[in-house]
């Protein structure tokens, strides 16, 4: 996001989104260092939104929910069709 934001305030435009997790705002959905780091994610998200968006620069954080991957399978204990209709 740093070296991002270097290059776009001189061009007063750009957009950066980062990715963090539901994970970071719902207790118990996944292990307290993927929440933490999740969570470090959004927050330096919306700090930067509010340095850099005085210079034009958007900037956004997805946050999806469940992402079938084998991370979330195992910690749920559900298979690949269980977790798309969990």
């Amino acid at each position: 996001m740093k070296h991002a934001a270097r290059v776009m305030v001189p061009a007063r435009a750009g957009s950066i989104i980062s990715t963090a997790s539901l994970a970071s705002n719902i207790g118990g959905a996944a292990s307290h260092a993927y929440c933490c780091s999740k969570h470090a994610i959004a927050g330096l998200t919306k700090n930067l939104a509010v340095e850099v968006g005085q210079f034009g620069i958007r900037v956004n954080c997805l946050s999806p929910y469940v992402m079938v991957k084998p991370l979330s399978t195992n910690f749920l204990g559900l298979e690949d069709e269980g977790l798309v209709n969990f």
